[in-house]
């Protein structure tokens, strides 16, 4: 066995220790001076860097998966719709008529740490909150901001202030099961809610059927 393969045995074997400790820095020194200490290794250096990259983008994400998507549902008074910022379009769920309120849900997985949205009032609407019902979460509810684009009938609503205005982030406590969380207007009034996404403890809970 050369001494190239030599230390790409030791480092398979303690490639989850090391990076359970966050030592990802310390395996790209060892694959540096392997492949210059072999004169005659039988891996190309883009070999190496191959396999190094196939190492850093399966374990540098154990411990929390975030940004995979939620499912969102319509609820009473909701239907799908879709807002527009800038360029992108993403589809998005209406809730509330004129003269009603109405409600949202949004389903995680088991093991979901934290939940992601964007929620704006309709425009010119004021003292908009939703109630968070279903699970364990921080804060209960949310205030909305109104958006000028959010208006009329014609979909995707264009959204005009910054996304980031919009932005919540609610923290999830004992979600052991696949949980439904619901969103409910507090007065008559509508909203809109988009790009749910979640933050998961365990990488498995996140990946798609």
């Amino acid at each position: 066995m050369s001494r190239f393969s030599s230390y790409l045995v030791q480092l398979t074997a303690d490639v989850f220790q090391r990076f359970s400790s966050g030592s990802q820095a310390s395996l790209v020194t060892r694959f540096s001076r392997a492949e210059s200490s072999s004169s005659h290794s039988f891996m190309s250096r883009h070999s190496v860097l191959a396999f190094l990259l196939v190492f850093l983008t399966t374990f540098a994400g154990v411990g929390n998966v975030w940004g995979e998507e939620a499912t969102m549902t319509a609820g009473t008074n909701g239907s799908t719709s879709s807002v527009k910022i800038g360029s992108t379009t993403k589809t998005a769920i209406k809730v509330g008529t004129s003269s009603k309120g109405g409600d949202m849900s949004i389903t995680v997985p088991a093991n979901s740490t934290k939940l992601s949205l964007y929620a704006a009032a309709w425009n010119g609407v004021s003292d908009l909150s939703l109630n968070i019902s279903g699970a364990t979460t921080t804060p209960t509810s949310i205030s909305l901001t109104a958006d000028e684009g959010i208006s009329g009938s014609t979909t995707p609503f264009n959204i005009s202030g910054q996304e980031s205005n919009y932005k919540f982030e609610i923290t999830l406590s004992n979600i052991t099961e696949e949980t439904t969380i619901k969103f409910t207007s507090s007065t008559k009034k509508r909203f809109v809610v988009w790009d749910a996404t979640y933050e998961t403890s365990d990488p498995g809970s996140g990946e798609p059927a």
